[in-house]
């Protein structure tokens, strides 16, 4: 009962972490591609880390075209 309980509010914590943190060393490491998103939905503080990093992206990904 309670394990599991821990279990799937863990899983949810974990994952979009993992997601983010993932997106964040691919373009840390020069090979990110810009075109990639997170695309995280949730409607907590790690689903509007999704949504800013998202929007970043998508800055840079203008700004690079136009310098390109």
């Amino acid at each position: 009962g309670m394990c599991f309980m821990f279990y799937i509010v863990g899983r949810g914590i974990t994952r979009p972490v993992s997601q983010i943190s993932t997106r964040v060393k691919d373009l840390c490491s020069g090979n990110g591609d810009l075109t990639k998103r997170i695309g995280l939905t949730n409607k907590d503080e790690l689903g509007q880390l999704s949504v800013t990093l998202d929007g970043f992206l998508d800055n840079l990904q203008t700004i690079m075209r136009q310098v390109a």
